[in-house]
């Protein structure tokens, strides 16, 4: 075994535990809180008021809850990856029909 499927095993089993010492209920509220979180650091981050390090730790934080929810079922994992290719295509075929230049979105 490899030294990173051993870490990533480490990983899911503690993912597990904290899981199912918690539970579903309380670990959907963690998604909210996080989710929050990773929202505030994000916009202070383009206002210059904030690191990206911390939108990445705040990042890391909603992927280790939605990964508990999607293990456990709580989410779909297929749901997540279809919906993931599908938004990925429509972005890629709005950038090439001109979508994003012709003011269909207000990213600057």
């Amino acid at each position: 075994m490899t030294l990173i499927r051993t870490v990533n095993s480490l990983a899911d089993l503690r993912l597990d535990y904290i899981f199912k010492t918690f539970g579903k209920e309380a670990q959907v509220r963690k998604l909210v809180e996080e989710t929050t979180e990773l929202a505030k650091a994000a916009e202070d981050f383009a206002a210059g008021k904030d690191t990206a390090r911390h939108v990445t730790e705040e990042l890391a934080d909603v992927i280790i809850v939605a990964s508990q929810l999607m293990d456990h079922g709580v989410l779909s994992k297929t749901d997540y990856y279809r919906t993931k290719a599908k938004k990925i295509r429509r972005t890629v075929g709005r950038i090439r029909s001109g979508y994003y230049t012709k003011g269909g979105d207000t990213r600057g």
